[in-house]
């Protein structure tokens, strides 16, 4: 690992101190993070959020876990980064696809899909969905989308949760 030294300004701006910190790679720091995540919901959420920086990228993720194969907690996070998906838009829907798929028993879905009507229009996100059996999953949060209703709702018409 390398050390860098930054030099880091005081609050009066008339003097620097030099800090030394060490740093690391991000697909490191993601690793990292994930070795010390409590179970596979939080890993996979972990990984997702930290999937809409520019820096990380779930397969190179891949590439990365393939350079530290005898890694405490290896096979763990192989399986967290293999149910990670960027287009995840909260920790509560990556949670809600490792039940989806985990306990649930359901296959693994796509992710934030756009709904459009036969016209064409818009109709809604889906958070999960499994498109072959029509099953459109939703997280309902008081802080999901911005506190907007329960189920996938645009103007004022809502959808059922049941496949058709």
């Amino acid at each position: 690992m390398r050390t860098t030294t930054l030099p880091v300004p005081d609050c009066s701006g008339t003097r620097t101190v030099v800090v030394t910190m060490r740093v690391t790679v991000p697909h490191r720091a993601v690793f990292d993070g994930v070795r010390h995540a409590r179970d596979l919901s939080e890993a996979v959420a972990f990984i997702d959020a930290c999937a809409h920086s520019p820096w990380i990228d779930c397969a190179a993720l891949s590439d990365y876990l393939l350079t530290r194969p005898g890694a405490r907690r290896i096979a763990f996070i192989r399986q967290a980064v293999e149910f990670a998906d960027a287009a995840s838009r909260s920790p509560w829907e990556s949670r809600l696809r490792v039940f989806y798929v985990t306990v649930a028993g359901l296959p693994k879905p796509t992710v934030n899909v756009p709904i459009f009507d036969l016209d064409g229009r818009l109709l809604g996100i889906a958070d999960l969905l499994d498109e072959e059996a029509g099953l459109v999953t939703e997280f309902d949060g008081a802080q999901h989308r911005g506190g907007a209703s329960t189920g996938l709702t645009t103007s004022g018409r809502s959808f059922s949760r049941t496949p058709v």
